[in-house]
């Protein structure tokens, strides 16, 4: 879900929420901003100005369900509390876009529902790179660049390895066109996609008592269907080499201490033409022969599952339309006037690591401010070679406005 919380990031300010990080492109397969004339022709918004400031607090939960807990896989139930600041500024001269937008999260633990696995949060540090176009009564909002730095516990590798389980993680993602993160004004019942062909460079380092301190440094290259290709260095020391076909296969090559061949076919009928679908995966682990195994289709493709979904990622945004009243998880402080809800739906089918998303969102928003967002995301892990379920994990989050200063030049907003 990385590429949907990296959207979620971008869109907590001034903006409406981007096409989701890391994660969730879209059904326009060019690219192009969804093309619409704005009547009758409303008042710019002062958007992306240098200098406005906004804070918000909030709550997140994340549940890890597994099918079969144990000691090294227990299930897990965290809550945080979260305070984001977040900021604009003019960018340097250097940068890909005119405007820096940071977002800063911090998170703390509640004690009495602490997490068990995965990764603890400490911070989340999100700076976006955006500029601001304006045409036939129309602003819209681009995103160039996104770097997140995020640092934390990885609890997982702590229970496997022991050692502190430091984590820190930075991960560069660059848009090729610019992905269109918000078009005003919004116009209730209107709906639209936008396809994210991206670069996703990302860093990991995990301290460990066995090994000291593993690092992983991958590039990753998408297209606007979700296929990708993967290029880089793993925690153990392999070169890993794999790509994603827009049809659901896939191959892994990784070299190096722990070698490992692994394709992934289309899904097929076994035995053929009647019998249940599976998906074929042929293994060869280290210097053995290859092993091929069919596993249960898991894709939610339809009918039956069967294919995988075209594409493998896919958000769509709708406006619902003006509210008179913020729902209960939204605690603004303050009035803000002209509240429109528009919301957003993702999924993302990940054939390599098996997995399943699926994230929904509220957004609530105030004359170009966002003032309370509520998410909630879903992720379904299989097991590559079964096709069997492992774990679920749902995490679910609510952010609110709690101060706003526009920049002393501009203070028309609230």
């Amino acid at each position: 879900m990385q590429r949907f919380f990296n959207a979620l990031s971008a869109a907590t300010g001034l903006l409406l929420v981007a096409a989701a990080l890391q994660a969730c492109s879209s059904n326009n397969s060019t690219g192009v901003t969804p093309v619409r004339t704005a009547s009758p022709t409303p008042s710019p918004l002062n958007l992306l100005v240098p200098g406005t400031t906004a804070t918000y607090t909030g709550t997140e939960t994340a549940a890890v369900t597994f099918v079969s807990p144990g000691s090294k896989n227990p299930n897990s139930n965290a809550s945080y509390t979260t305070a984001e600041a977040y900021s604009v500024a003019s960018s340097a001269a250097s940068a890909p876009a005119p405007y820096q937008v940071t977002h800063a999260v911090s998170y703390t633990v509640n004690s009495s529902s602490t997490p068990t696995y995965g990764i603890e949060p400490k911070s989340i540090t999100t700076t976006d790179y955006e500029n601001v176009t304006a045409s036939g009564g129309l602003q819209t909002v681009t995103l160039t660049q996104a770097d997140v730095a995020e640092t934390g516990t990885n609890l997982t590798s702590i229970l496997n390895n022991g050692g502190s389980g430091a984590y820190t993680s930075s991960t560069t993602t660059t848009y090729s066109p610019n992905t269109t993160l918000a078009i005003y004004p919004l116009t209730t019942g209107e709906t639209w996609s936008t396809n994210e062909t991206r670069s996703v460079a990302a860093q990991t380092s995990t301290a460990t008592a066995s090994s000291g301190t593993q690092s992983s440094n991958t590039t990753t290259n998408y297209q606007s269907d979700d296929s990708f290709t993967v290029t880089g260095t793993l925690t153990n020391g392999d070169s890993t080499t794999r790509s994603e076909l827009s049809n659901g296969s896939a191959t892994v090559t990784n070299t190096g201490p722990k070698p490992l061949s692994e394709s992934i076919a289309v899904p097929e009928q076994s035995p053929s033409p009647s019998g249940p679908w599976v998906i074929p995966v042929t293994q060869t682990v280290g210097s053995g022969s290859p092993a091929t195994t069919y596993a249960a289709d898991w894709y939610s493709g339809t009918p039956a599952n069967q294919l995988p979904p075209s594409p493998l990622g896919s958000t769509v945004y709708t406006v619902v339309g003006a509210t008179s009243s913020l729902p209960t998880g939204c605690s603004v402080t303050g009035n803000y006037p002209n509240i429109i809800e528009y919301d957003s739906a993702t999924t993302v089918t990940n054939v390599i690591a098996a997995t399943y998303d699926t994230a929904s969102a509220r957004f609530f928003d105030s004359n170009g401010l966002i003032v309370c967002r509520l998410t909630t995301a879903t992720t379904y892990n299989y097991n590559t070679a079964t096709g069997l379920l492992v774990s679920t994990t749902t995490t679910n989050t609510s952010s609110s406005l709690t101060s706003y200063t526009a920049s002393s030049k501009y203070r028309n907003l609230k």
